[in-house]
């Protein structure tokens, strides 16, 4: 599902699913329920937002959110 990328990408996006389970690994939301939360605070559609095709840049938002 993810777009390659280099080892700065790779490792942004780790992060940014370290804290994206956190959103639903718990129970408090289903996977895609996070993903359509992420999809609309982001400005993306759903079908957009999968963190294996963000940049850097997503992924730090994504975070920070």
């Amino acid at each position: 599902m993810g777009i390659p990328g280099d080892a700065a990408a790779r490792g942004a996006r780790i992060c940014a699913h370290v804290v994206f389970d956190l959103l639903w690994k718990d129970g408090a939301m289903g996977r895609q329920d996070a993903y359509r939360w992420l999809a609309y605070y982001m400005g993306l559609a759903e079908g957009e937002c999968h963190i294996g095709r963000f940049t850097v840049g997503q992924c730090a938002e994504a975070i920070q959110l």
